[in-house]
């Protein structure tokens, strides 16, 4: 059985890029299709597009912690920051 992740709420976190992105439990506005992978066609990850090409939702990143929150915000959703989590 498949752990229940609709009770982790949407937060911001910093990758090793240094870029900040969503994770958790991430609504589809928060995330751009771009081209699968082998690993996301294996995983179940993937889905084809109108087009046919085998594609996969990535969550957008942002420059800086504010960015992020404030286009969490302008969609309608609430993003957790580690401070504030």
């Amino acid at each position: 059985m498949f752990p229940d992740f609709s009770r982790v709420s949407l937060h911001v976190i910093c990758a090793p890029s240094g870029r900040y992105l969503y994770v958790g439990n991430v609504p589809e506005e928060l995330c751009l299709p771009v081209p699968s992978t082998r690993s996301d066609r294996l995983s179940g990850r993937a889905f084809e597009d109108a087009e046919g090409n085998s594609m996969t939702m990535r969550p957008m990143s942002f420059a800086t912690e504010a960015e992020a929150v404030a286009f969490a915000d302008l969609c309608g959703f609430t993003a957790k920051t580690p401070v504030a989590a």
